[in-house]
C-alpha cells in the first residue's frame, strides 16, 4: 500500500497546488486601481486636510466610511475615537492615500496623497501605525526607506527626537546596526519609537497616529508624548484612539459611529453633551476612582 498512499499524498499536494494557482489567476485578473496622475510635491505646505463626502468599503455594498467630510486646520490637534469598527482607522487609511475611496476626495493642501511618489508623500505625512514595522535592514535603513533625500544626520536627529540615541550609542554598530529578521531585536516599545522617527524625519506637516501608545510600556508612552509635544502647534496632527487617555493634548475631538462622524468639538464641549464621548469619560473614570 505503500505507493498507493503516497500516489494519494503527491494528489492532495497537487489539488492545493491548483486550488491555489487558481486564487492567483483571480488575483491577477483584478484590474489595476486607477490612480491619480503622479504629481510634483512643491511650495508650502502648512498642513491643511479637507475630507469631501467620503465613502469607502472592503467589500462591495458594505461601507466602513459613510459620507465623512470633515475639514482640520494647519496646526490643529484632533482626536478620533469611537467603538471597535467604527471606521477611525479605515478613515486614517483614506487620508493617508493608502486606500482609494469609493466617493469623495481627500486633499492636504489640496493635494490628492495618492497622486503623489512615495518619497514625496513622506513630506506631505508620516504615519505611524498601530503595529510598527521593523523591515530587514540597519537602522538608518529602516528611517530613510531607501530615501537619499534623507541624511544620516537628519535620521540621527529623529531618534533623539523621540528618545531612542541612548540605544544608538550603546549598540556596536550604531546607526549601522542590523535589526529585523537575523539582527538585533527590539522591544515592541523600542519598535514603536522607530516607527515614530520614521514618520517624523521628513519634518512632514500632516502626521498620522494609529494608537500609538497600544500595547507599549508607561516609559515608551512617556517617550511618544513627549516628542510629540515637543513639536508644538507646528504640525497637523490625527490620532486614533480606543480609549480617551489617548485624547490627551488634543484640542478636537471627533466621535464616530457606523463609519460618520457623530460628535465634533472639543473635549470639553462633548463631555457636557450627551453622547459616546461623555458616556465614556464616565466609564474610565469609574474604573479609576472605583
Amino acid at each position: 500500500f505503500g505507493p498507493l498512499t503516497a500516489l494519494s499524498d503527491d494528489f492532495q499536494v497537487i489539488q492545493q497546488a491548483l486550488a491555489g494557482a487558481e486564487r492567483i489567476d483571480e488575483l491577477l485578473g483584478i484590474p489595476p486601481e486607477a490612480r491619480p496622475e503622479v504629481a510634483e510635491l512643491r511650495g508650502p505646505h502648512p498642513g491643511r486636510v479637507e475630507v469631501r463626502d467620503l465613502a469607502f468599503g472592503y467589500h462591495p455594498g458594505q461601507k466602513v466610511v459613510d459620507g465623512v467630510s470633515v475639514s482640520i486646520v494647519p496646526g490643529e490637534s484632533v482626536a478620533m475615537v469611537g467603538r471597535t469598527g467604527a471606521g477611525k482607522t479605515s478613515l486614517l487609511g483614506l487620508l493617508s492615500g493608502t486606500y482609494a475611496p469609493w466617493s469623495g476626495e481627500v486633499t492636504i493642501d489640496g493635494v490628492d496623497p495618492r497622486g503623489l511618489a512615495p518619497a514625496d508623500r513622506r513630506r506631505l505625512l508620516g504615519v505611524v501605525p498601530q503595529v510598527p514595522q521593523v523591515f530587514e535592514g540597519s537602522i538608518v535603513e529602516n528611517i530613510t526607506l531607501g530615501d537619499a533625500r534623507v541624511t544620516r544626520r537628519e535620521a540621527e536627529e529623529a531618534l533623539s527626537l523621540v528618545g531612542l540615541d541612548g540605544l544608538i550609542a550603546r549598540l556596536p554598530q550604531g546607526l549601522d546596526t542590523p535589526i529585523g529578521p537575523g539582527g538585533t531585536r527590539l522591544s515592541q516599545g523600542e519598535e514603536q519609537l522607530l516607527s515614530l522617527a520614521r514618520a517624523l524625519v521628513c519634518r512632514p506637516p500632516v502626521l498620522l497616529l494609529d494608537e500609538p501608545a497600544a500595547g507599549v510600556d508607561a516609559e515608551t508612552e512617556r517617550r511618544l508624548f513627549a516628542a510629540l509635544g515637543s513639536q508644538g502647534g507646528s504640525r497637523t496632527t490625527i490620532t486614533v484612539s480606543h480609549r480617551l487617555s489617548g485624547v490627551l493634548g488634543a484640542r478636537r475631538v471627533l466621535v464616530m459611529a457606523g463609519g460618520t462622524i457623530v460628535q465634533d468639538g472639543s473635549p470639553e464641549q462633548l463631555a457636557r453633551e450627551d453622547g459616546w464621548f461623555a458616556t465614556m469619560q464616565a466609564l474610565e473614570e469609574s474604573r479609576w476612582t472605583g
